[in-house]
């Protein structure tokens, strides 16, 4: 939905996290951050260190809504296996307080959350490409106004990467 606002020109910027394959769209990556399982405490994955994706093809999962940032990992799981997704919600508590619940796991991006207050355990995994992007996207061929220049700029010269 949010390349179609930017094709037309419902909004000049847009935060996404996949990359776009459209010619008219261009993208800058923001932030990159390290995507990680969370798991109840009592979870029998709980004592690992590490997961390998294909370990969890019998797990349970909890998964916030498609417009998320993590929701097109969820894509990428579908690629190997078809996950069981017990319920979707719409914020990062939710979905943090159903995984300490047992109602499922989760994947988090790290840089979203206080890892020492968290009620769950949060483990590595091991295929590098469950790692999550934040981009800027614009529309290529419209015109960049000062303000929107300037919204530009702020927002690369004020967001790590």
């Amino acid at each position: 939905e949010k390349i179609n606002l930017l094709l037309n020109n419902k909004v000049d910027f847009a935060f996404v996290n996949k990359e776009i394959n459209n010619s008219q769209i261009i993208t800058e990556v923001l932030m990159k951050e390290r995507v990680y399982l969370a798991v109840a405490t009592k979870h029998h994955l709980a004592r690992k260190k590490k997961v390998s994706i294909n370990e969890l093809e019998k797990e349970f999962f909890v998964k916030l809504n498609y417009d998320s940032n993590s929701a097109y990992l969820y894509d990428e799981l579908e690629k190997l296996f078809l996950p069981n997704i017990t319920c979707q919600c719409d914020d990062e508590s939710s979905l943090i307080n159903l995984v300490e619940q047992g109602l499922g796991i989760a994947f988090i991006s790290h840089n979203l959350i206080n890892n020492s207050l968290l009620p769950v355990k949060l483990i590595e995994i091991e295929e590098a490409k469950y790692t999550s992007f934040l981009r800027l996207a614009w529309k290529k061929e419209n015109y960049m106004s000062k303000a929107k220049e300037n919204f530009y700029n702020y927002i690369i010269n004020n967001i790590n990467q």
